[in-house]
C-alpha cells in the first residue's frame, strides 16, 4: 500500500512540473549600456524596501523624485500612469458626435547621459574630494567617495539611454490604447516625423515610432521602418528657434537676457549648503577647503544622475536634506524662466513659427475635410437623383402598360386590371424600397464605413494631396518645449519668479520644471471634426486634458482657440529676429 501512495505521489510531481510555466513578458528593446541601468522604475516605485535612503536625509524616495528638475524621468514625473492601469477610459471625457482626425505632437528626448560640460565638472568635483580622503571614515557611509570613478563616459555623453528609449516606447503604446483604430499601418504622406540634428531626439523619434508601429511592417518581426526629417542646427527654425534668432542670441551675449535672479540666489544658498556639506563629510571646519557654488551645483547633478539614471538615492543625494533640494531645485527653475520661459517675451515669442506650423497644419486638414464631405454630399445628390430618375422611368414605363392593358381588355378584364395595378402599385413600392436602400448604402460608403468607430478617422482614408500630413510627431528638447508651453499660456505665476520671492510664494509657483518639462515630456494637439463645421481642439500635457487660458473647455473652439494667437498667426520670423 505504501509502495502505491508512493508512486501516486511521484505521478502527480511530474504532471504538475510538466505543466507550462507563465512566462514574464518580455521587452523588445534590449538593454545594452556600458553603465548599470535599472529600468523598473515604476516597480522600485511601488516596492519601498529597494530604495535605501541615508542617515541625513531628511525626506523620502517620494519626495526626492518629484524635484529632479529637467533631469526627472518621465515614469516618475507623470502621475497619470495610475489612471492608465485603472484602465480609465478616456474618450468619456469627449463629446459623443466628435471625431479625431488630426494630430500634431511635440515630445522632449527621453532620459539622456550627462552632456560633456557636465562631466567635466563631475571631474573637477572628483579631484577636489580626493583631497580631503584622509577625513572621511573608512566604513562610514560615504566611504564610497575613496574609491570613486565617475561611471559616465564622454565618449557617449548626451546619449539618449535605455530608459529614454522606453519611455517614448510606452509613450506611444499608451497612445495607441487610447486610439486603437485611428493610425493603421505607417504612411509618410500620412504620418510625417522629425527631430532635431542631435542624436537623442532622432532615437526618441524612432522608439516612439517603433511602438507606435510596432508588428506592421515586412522586415524581420514585421518591423516597420520611418522616414525622420530633420534639419542642420543653423536651418531649424521650428524645433531649434532657439539657436536661430539673432535677435534672442545678441540679448544673450549683451546679457540683456540674464539669469541675475538665480545668481543672487545662489550667493543666497550655495556658501551655506557646501558647509553643510563639508561637515557632513566630516572635514574640519578650520580646514582650508570649500566647496564653490559650482561644485555645490555639480553634487546636485550627481545626485539628480544618480536617481535618474541607476536609481541611486544613497550616494550623492545622501549629502543634502531636504531644504538643500528645494533651493538647489528653485536654482534651476530661475535658469529656465530667465531664460527659455516668462522672464523675457522673446524667450517664449520666437517659438511663434512651430505654433504657427501648428495652426497651418490643422487649417489644411480642416480644409480637406471640408472639401472631401463636399464631395461626398455632390456623390449622395447625383446618386439620389439617378435613383428618382430610374423610379420615374419605370413608373411611366408600368402606366404605359397599364393603359395599354386598359385599353386591350377594358371590358372584359376590369378584375384583372384592378390586379394589374395592385401588383404594378406593389412593384414601384418595391422598388423605392429597393432605391431606398441602395441610397442608404451609397450614403454609408461615402462616410467611409465609419471605420467601425464613430470617435477617429482611419489614416488609410486620409487624401494625400494635400500640403500638410495627417499627422505630424516632432521631437525636440526641453528648450524647445518649455518655450511653446509659455507661448500657450501654460503653468503662468501671477508674479515673476524672482531670487526674493517669500518662502510660500515659492513653494506654491505653478513654474516648477521638475513637474512640467521631465525628460519625454510631451504637448499634444488632437484636432476633432464634431459635425455642422464645429471643430474643436484638446491639447494634452504629459497625457493629461490640459486647460488653454482664454478657451472655455478643454474641448475648446478652433477658431476661438486660433482668435487667441493673432500675433503668432501674423508671425514674421525674418523680420521678428533680425537685429
Amino acid at each position: 500500500m505504501k509502495i502505491f501512495i508512493l508512486i501516486i505521489l511521484i505521478i502527480s510531481i511530474n504532471i504538475i512540473l510538466s505543466q507550462p510555466q507563465e512566462q514574464p513578458e518580455k521587452n523588445h528593446l534590449k538593454v545594452n549600456n556600458p553603465i548599470k541601468i535599472n529600468n523598473d522604475i515604476i516597480q522600485k516605485q511601488r516596492d519601498r524596501k529597494l530604495i535605501i535612503m541615508g542617515e541625513n536625509q531628511n525626506y523620502d524616495y517620494s519626495f526626492l523624485i518629484k524635484h529632479l528638475t529637467t533631469k526627472t524621468p518621465y515614469y516618475q514625473s507623470n502621475h497619470l500612469l495610475n489612471k492608465d492601469e485603472e484602465g480609465k477610459n478616456y474618450n468619456n471625457f469627449k463629446p459623443q458626435q466628435c471625431k479625431l482626425i488630426s494630430i500634431d505632437f511635440i515630445g522632449r528626448h527621453g532620459s539622456r547621459m550627462p552632456e560633456t560640460h557636465v562631466i567635466k565638472k563631475m571631474e573637477i568635483l572628483q579631484d577636489h574630494i580626493y583631497k580631503i580622503n584622509d577625513f572621511i571614515q573608512d566604513d562610514g557611509e560615504f566611504s564610497w567617495l575613496k574609491n570613486y570613478n565617475i561611471p559616465y563616459k564622454i565618449e557617449i555623453a548626451g546619449n539618449l539611454l535605455t530608459q529614454g528609449q522606453l519611455e517614448h516606447y510606452h509613450l506611444s503604446k499608451r497612445l495607441l490604447k487610447k486610439f486603437p483604430n485611428y493610425f493603421g499601418k505607417y504612411r509618410p504622406q500620412t504620418t510625417k516625423i522629425s527631430s532635431t540634428i542631435i542624436s537623442r531626439t532622432g532615437v526618441s523619434a524612432s522608439s516612439f515610432s517603433y511602438g507606435l508601429f510596432e508588428g506592421t511592417g515586412v522586415l524581420g518581426d514585421n518591423f516597420q521602418p520611418v522616414h525622420i526629417e530633420t534639419s542642420t542646427l543653423d536651418k531649424d527654425i521650428l524645433l531649434s528657434f532657439f539657436l536661430n534668432c539673432d535677435k534672442y542670441n545678441n540679448g544673450l551675449q549683451d546679457q540683456s537676457i540674464n539669469n541675475n535672479e538665480r545668481e543672487i540666489w545662489k550667493q543666497m544658498k550655495y556658501p551655506s549648503i557646501g558647509r553643510e556639506i563639508k561637515k557632513r563629510l566630516g572635514v574640519p571646519l578650520n580646514l582650508d577647503w570649500h566647496l564653490s557654488n559650482s561644485m555645490v551645483n555639480t553634487i546636485f547633478l550627481s545626485c539628480i544622475y544618480d536617481v535618474a539614471i541607476g536609481n541611486k538615492t544613497n550616494h550623492w543625494c545622501n549629502l543634502l536634506n531636504k531644504q538643500n533640494i528645494l533651493d538647489l531645485e528653485y536654482s534651476k527653475d530661475l535658469d529656465d524662466y530667465w531664460f527659455s520661459s516668462y522672464g523675457n517675451k522673446i524667450n517664449y515669442e520666437i517659438s511663434s513659427p512651430l505654433l504657427k506650423d501648428i495652426i497651418n497644419h490643422f487649417d489644411s486638414i480642416i480644409n480637406l475635410n471640408n472639401n472631401t464631405n463636399n464631395i461626398n454630399n455632390n456623390n449622395n445628390n447625383n446618386n439620389n437623383n439617378n435613383n428618382n430618375n430610374n423610379n420615374n422611368n419605370n413608373n411611366n414605363n408600368n402606366n404605359n402598360n397599364n393603359n395599354n392593358n386598359n385599353n386591350n381588355n377594358n371590358n372584359n378584364n376590369n378584375n384583372n386590371n384592378n390586379n394589374n395595378n395592385n401588383n404594378n402599385n406593389n412593384n414601384n413600392n418595391n422598388n423605392n424600397n429597393n432605391n431606398n436602400n441602395n441610397n442608404n448604402n451609397n450614403n454609408n460608403n461615402n462616410n467611409n464605413n465609419n471605420n467601425n468607430n464613430k470617435d477617429e478617422e482611419y489614416n488609410d482614408d486620409f487624401s494625400i494631396g494635400n500640403n500638410y500630413p495627417k499627422n505630424i510627431l516632432r521631437f525636440a528638447h526641453s528648450e524647445t518645449v518649455i518655450p511653446l508651453m509659455s507661448l500657450l499660456g501654460l503653468f503662468k505665476d501671477d508674479y515673476h519668479l524672482f531670487a526674493n520671492l517669500t518662502s510660500d510664494q515659492i513653494i506654491n509657483r505653478k513654474f516648477k520644471t521638475s513637474v512640467i518639462v521631465p525628460y519625454s515630456t510631451n504637448l499634444v494637439m488632437f484636432l476633432y471634426d464634431c459635425g455642422g463645421n464645429d471643430f474643436k481642439i484638446l491639447v494634452e500635457h504629459n497625457e493629461s486634458p490640459i486647460l488653454i487660458p482664454g478657451c472655455n473647455d478643454i474641448y475648446c473652439n478652433y477658431q476661438l482657440f486660433k482668435s487667441l494667437f493673432p500675433n503668432v498667426i501674423n508671425f514674421n520670423w525674418d523680420n521678428y529676429c533680425s537685429l
